[in-house]
């Protein structure tokens, strides 16, 4: 059998977040503990041997990542073995001198997470005040240190936002230096205990879209947009998922198998290495190295129950969602 190669890491560097979002439950219920810096380096060491000279790209992830008092030394270790790296913020910690350190950092990417252009719908959804206006503070910063480096947007279609998903995309189009945005179908908070009907409960009623009609209008002006070579990161087809999805999320069949695990690797605060979320570890960065973990048997296991899961996750509809018929 040819030997699969990770292409992205998703190391969680820590559990905790200085937001108290209506569409992740993190704050409510996250812990302190993280990986040393010296089990990161060890990490990133052991990631180089493995993919041998292959791109990778590490997802520094969070919680809100800026918190983790080292992330700039964990950034430079990361360019230091070649990797390019990417960061989804809330923006509310990127003061000027922090946008700096970090492009000096040597980090490639930078993803803000904004739901709206209305200061109040935002706020009301980070749960903090003034939320908004330290993102915006924060994209100013990034005109003056980031013009040759990398800024996204993302946006998670919600009910609260619905009207502001289209203008959003048209400022992203008309500001030169945000690289794009992409949008993101709504799924389950984060550390909510699991329920398949979560969607239809009156404590989601401001995030699950009620008027699938609506959704399906938004989506469409999307689609026209990237027709028309706006900025907008998703392709077509997932544009189009987005509908299915929206209008029935327990009623989409998928038609082939889930792969995730021949290329995606997640990290966790403890080190339990996991290739897909629901179904648990493989091993631990603490006890082995990622190598051998990555070439174990447990990995294989796990893989084959991926190719064989028939669940509609996260994973699949947004951030690895791929441009071929997946469902």
């Amino acid at each position: 059998m040819e030997e699969k190669f990770p292409v992205a890491l998703d190391l969680l560097l820590v559990e905790k977040c200085n937001m108290r979002c209506k569409m992740c439950h993190m704050w409510k219920y996250g812990d302190s503990t993280e990986l040393t810096f010296s089990q990161c380096e060890a990490l990133l060491n052991d990631l180089e041997k493995l993919v041998d000279g292959r791109p990778l790209e590490i997802n520094l992830s969070g919680g809100e990542p800026l918190l983790r008092k080292d992330i700039l030394k964990i950034i430079r270790l990361c360019a230091d073995n070649g990797f390019s790296t990417s960061m989804a913020t809330n923006g509310y910690l990127l003061d000027e001198e922090t946008v700096k350190n970090l492009f000096d950092a040597g980090l490639t990417k930078i993803i803000l997470s904004l739901a709206s252009m209305n200061r109040e719908i935002h706020d009301f959804l980070r749960g903090v005040d003034y939320s908004y206006d330290r993102i915006m503070g924060a994209i100013g910063h990034l005109r003056k240190y980031w013009q040759k480096r990398q800024v996204y947007i993302n946006t998670i279609i919600k009910e609260i936002n619905l009207d502001d998903i289209v203008e959003l995309a048209k400022w992203v189009q008309g500001d030169k230096l945000i690289a794009g945005i992409g949008f993101q179908a709504l799924a389950q908070p984060f550390y909510a205990p699991y329920d398949e009907l979560w969607h239809k409960k009156e404590e989601y009623a401001d995030i699950w879209p009620r008027d699938i009609k609506k959704v399906r209008s938004v989506l469409d002006k999307l689609i026209e947009f990237k027709k028309l070579d706006y900025k907008i990161g998703n392709s077509i087809p997932q544009l189009q998922l987005f509908k299915e999805y929206y209008g029935d999320p327990q009623g989409l069949i998928r038609k082939s198998r889930c792969n995730f695990g021949d290329h995606i690797i997640n990290v966790n605060r403890i080190g339990e290495v996991m290739l897909c979320p629901f179904i648990g570890a493989v091993g631990n960065i603490k006890n082995d190295s990622i190598i051998n973990i990555w070439r174990s048997e447990s990995a294989d296991n796990a893989r084959r129950m991926m190719y064989e899961c028939k669940l509609i996750c996260n994973n699949i509809i947004n951030c690895w969602f791929r441009e071929r018929e997946e469902f």
